[in-house]
């Protein structure tokens, strides 16, 4: 995202200075560059649950494609469960106890 932004905020400022020359190489220089990490990169796997992220492993084929959906009902699901330790963790402590030093 940074790539784009800088491509971005780059050509604005050559475009105010009514350089069309600098603003159209700006935008194809960014354009490469991300194309040419796209090409570096490649595929990765990645867990719903845990978010670890898995690189030329043979299996990768054997999975389905990167389902938004399925993402978000785990990420939902974590925040709900932090949500619900945080509150456990304020309903046990004792008042007035919280913040005093010893």
């Amino acid at each position: 995202m940074s790539l784009v932004a800088i491509g971005i905020i780059g050509s604005s400022i050559a475009w105010y200075y009514a350089n069309l020359a600098w603003t159209f190489g700006i935008l194809f220089a960014t354009a490469l560059a991300d194309l040419l990490l796209y090409t570096m990169v490649g595929s990765a796997l990645m867990c719903y649950r845990c978010g670890a992220q898995y690189r030329g492993v043979a299996e990768m084929e054997s999975h389905g494609e990167f389902n938004l959906e399925t993402h978000e009902k785990y990420r939902q699901f974590a925040a709900r469960a932090a949500e619900t330790a945080r509150a456990a963790r304020a309903t046990s402590s004792p008042s007035g106890s919280a913040g005093a030093s010893p």
